[in-house]
């Protein structure tokens, strides 16, 4: 996605998931909403395919609507930076997932196993092997996660701030690059010096989307 807002510009990335409405789409919450000035970035737009600065087969699709979690909207809080978008999309009556496909979703993964995860995102300034960390490349990374408290956590991953949003999946098909989706990239700890990936609620989950479609 590219954000543009104040005339600040920046991107993250985003994936359509799979809805009977066809035009939804998940990414990180703050690349979709302003915790400093409590407002959302005005101007996004989402390119399936974008690879190498430039634009993807299906153009730049609008985000015409927005949502986060309550959580974050009143306490920027990372163990739910995360949020929906709606696109204004319609080809031949066929909404987007028909023509980029979508991915499912699911809950409560791993508990106390690892969890072997793919990640594919536009990392800037991140620390990706065989990537250039430019924020205009797709770019993946193959491993394990594990759940520690309240998020999936990645030990000694910087992904870079291009890639927030970026879908964490499981059941990866390098085919279709579709799997089935579990969470996405937040942040990284400094600290703790770990990539940190929130934890759905499986109600404020499907709350949201119920929202989100409605719109």
């Amino acid at each position: 996605m590219i954000i543009r807002h104040e005339g600040e510009v920046f991107t993250c990335t985003a994936s359509v998931i799979n809805t009977g409405n066809g035009n939804i789409g998940l990414t990180a919450a703050h690349c979709l909403f302003d915790y400093a000035t409590q407002t959302y970035y005005d101007e996004i737009v989402f390119s399936p395919g974008y690879n190498n600065g430039q634009v993807g087969p299906l153009g730049a699709i609008r985000v015409v609507q927005k949502i986060v979690t309550n959580e974050f909207l009143n306490n920027d809080n990372n163990q739910f930076d995360w949020g929906m978008v709606k696109f204004d999309f319609n080809m031949g009556g066929h909404p987007l997932q028909a023509f980029t496909g979508a991915l499912g979703w699911a809950f409560n993964v791993g508990n106390d196993t690892p969890i072997p995860t793919t990640i594919l995102g536009y990392p800037n300034e991140g620390g990706l092997q065989n990537c250039p960390n430019d924020g205009l490349t797709l770019c993946g990374w193959h491993g394990i996660t594990h759940l520690v408290d309240e998020y999936y956590v990645i030990p000694d991953l910087e992904i870079g701030k291009g890639a927030s949003g970026a879908p964490c999946m499981i059941n990866y098909d390098p085919n279709t690059n579709l799997g089935t989706l579990y969470s996405d990239y937040a942040s990284f700890d400094e600290l703790e010096e770990e990539a940190l990936l929130p934890f759905y609620n499986p109600i404020e989950f499907q709350a949201l989307l119920g929202e989100i479609i409605g719109f």
